[in-house]
């Protein structure tokens, strides 16, 4: 929202030319974080100006693409890496398909907060967005045939486990059948989907969830990957063993 009257239209997703291929990469994030101009203080940003007189979504994409994906190197940079250094082959997008910030005070709002803390500060209103959206998240998933997805961070994990779960397909690591059982409660952010499950095992144990059934009357599979934010690519060198392991997940 621009203020409490106005709803602004355009969802950042980010779907380049071959999202649909079989060898493509979806990345799912948390939430979007705050891009713009005039409420962000971002070093990336769009105008609200060009936000409102965008009248279509090409047209928006065009703008957010030229003033937010290409000067922001420091958080797009990263992600090629794991799609073989491009954004061709990757769909971005997000389990709440809002900018999920923490307003900022006073007459000037360029203080606005975003990013997991805020989501694990307020677990029930982003869980009533998140849960809200399940399906365009749903339909975003099945409309490619990408077998590879990246969760950036223990949120967007979790939520895309209880996503899967949800619709009966069957979670396993390593052959072995996992129930997450966190469908109802609204505090689920605040929590791993598996105890044990940080970030850094799944590199430590050259592993990923393997998840399975039918979807839309279709025998799908999918290698869900959790992996650190871009803010803290340094925790992986740069995503390169990240990137490594989605490599094996896509050949085993």
């Amino acid at each position: 929202m621009a203020d409490e009257h106005e709803v602004l239209p355009w969802v950042p997703d980010i779907l380049g030319e071959n999202w649909r291929q079989p060898d493509a990469v979806l990345i799912v994030g948390s939430a979007y974080a705050g891009f713009i101009r005039e409420f962000s203080g971002r070093g990336a940003t769009m105008s609200l100006s060009d936000y409102r007189t965008a009248r279509t979504w090409q047209a928006f994409q065009e703008q957010f693409v030229a003033q937010v994906v290409r000067p922001d190197p420091s958080y797009y940079g990263p992600l090629t890496v794991l799609a073989g250094g491009t954004l061709q082959n990757v769909a971005l997008l997000d389990l709440c398909r809002a900018s999920f910030v923490k307003r900022g005070e006073g007459s000037i709002l360029r203080r606005d907060n975003s990013g997991d803390r805020i989501v694990i500060d307020h677990p029930a209103i982003y869980s009533r967005y998140v849960d809200g959206q399940t399906e365009w998240t749903w339909q975003r998933i099945l409309r490619s045939k990408a077998r590879r997805i990246v969760a950036l961070g223990t949120i967007a994990e979790h939520g895309l486990l209880r996503l899967f779960s949800a619709r009966g397909l069957a979670i396993a690591e390593h052959g072995r059948a996992v129930s997450i059982k966190s469908h109802a409660t609204h505090v689920w952010p605040r929590r791993y989907a598996v105890v044990g499950r940080t970030l850094g095992y799944w590199l430590d144990r050259q592993s990923w969830w393997t998840i399975t059934g039918t979807a839309d009357g279709e025998l799908r599979e999918w290698r869900l990957l959790p992996a650190f934010h871009p803010a803290r690519s340094q925790s992986d060198h740069g995503y390169r063993r990240t990137a490594e392991l989605l490599r094996q997940s896509l050949n085993s």
